[in-house]
C-alpha cells in the first residue's frame, strides 16, 4: 500500500462517515478529515494534527482530544507507520486507518431543544398548536455591541461587511442571548443558513473545501454604494 498523494480524497470513507459511521456529530469534522486523505480501503490517512486542526477550526489539543475520542470509540486504527519513516521524527504524523465495517446509526445527544437537529418532533394537531415564539426586535445597543467584537468570527474577513449571525439558528430553537450572537461577514451567514457549526464544517470538508474559510472580502463599491445583496 502506498501514501496517497496530497490532493486525492477518498470518496468510499468520506461516504461512510456521513451514511455509516456512529459518530457523534462533534466528532464528524476530525473523522471527515482523517477520513478524505485514506485510500479508497480506508487506510494509510498521515495528516497531521495541527492540518487537521486547522481544517476543523479547532485548537491542536482539541483535534487530539477529537482523535482520542475516535479511537475510543473504534472508528480509527493505527495505520502503517512505515509510510511516515521518510518524514524526520520531530514532525512525523501518526497514520491511521478508519473502520470502514463499524456501521451504525449515528448517536443522538440529548437537546434542550425538542425539536432540535435529529430528534423526531411530536405531532400536534393544528387546533393544538401553540403560537408560534415572534423574534423581537433587536436593539441597536445589542446589535452594536455583537458587531463591534470586530471581524467574522468563522472566517476573519472583512470588518466592514458584518451582519449579526445567531450561532444555533433561530430555526432550530436558537435565542437572541447575547452568547449565541456573533458577528458573521454576509457570505458566511449565508452558507452556514441554518447550520450548525460543526454540520456546517462537516460539509464544507465533505465537499474538499477548507475549515475555516478563507478570509472573506466585501465587494468593491461601485458609484458610492456597496455592491452585493
Amino acid at each position: 500500500m502506498s501514501e496517497a498523494p496530497q490532493d486525492w480524497v477518498s470518496v468510499r470513507a468520506i461516504a461512510w462517515v456521513l451514511d455509516d459511521a456512529p459518530c457523534p456529530t462533534k466528532l464528524m469534522p476530525a473523522l471527515l478529515a482523517i477520513a478524505r486523505a485514506c485510500d479508497e480501503d480506508g487506510r494509510g490517512s498521515c495528516l497531521a494534527v495541527s492540518v487537521i486542526a486547522q481544517q476543523i477550526g479547532k485548537s491542536p489539543a482539541q483535534a487530539r482530544r477529537d482523535i482520542a475520542r475516535l479511537r475510543g470509540l473504534d472508528l480509527i486504527t493505527l495505520g502503517d507507520q512505515r509510510l511516515v519513516e521518510h518524514v524526520p521524527e520531530h514532525v512525523r504524523p501518526v497514520v491511521y486507518n478508519v473502520a470502514l465495517h463499524v456501521v451504525g446509526p449515528k448517536p443522538v445527544s440529548p437537546s434542550r431543544n425538542p425539536s432540535g437537529f435529529g430528534v423526531q418532533p411530536p405531532v400536534i394537531d393544528a387546533a393544538d398548536r401553540p403560537p408560534r415564539r415572534r423574534r423581537g426586535k433587536m436593539s441597536a445597543a445589542k446589535r452594536a455591541g455583537v458587531l463591534g467584537a470586530g471581524a467574522c468570527t468563522y472566517c476573519g474577513g472583512d470588518e466592514d461587511y458584518l451582519v449579526v449571525d445567531h450561532v444555533v439558528p433561530v430555526a432550530r430553537g436558537g435565542t437572541d442571548r447575547r452568547d449565541n450572537l456573533a458577528p458573521a461577514c454576509w457570505p458566511c451567514n449565508t452558507e452556514k443558513g441554518a447550520l450548525l457549526v460543526e454540520e456546517w464544517a462537516a460539509k464544507r470538508i465533505a465537499k474538499g473545501r477548507p475549515w475555516p474559510p478563507e478570509p472573506r472580502k466585501a465587494p468593491k463599491r461601485i458609484n458610492g454604494s456597496q455592491g452585493g445583496a
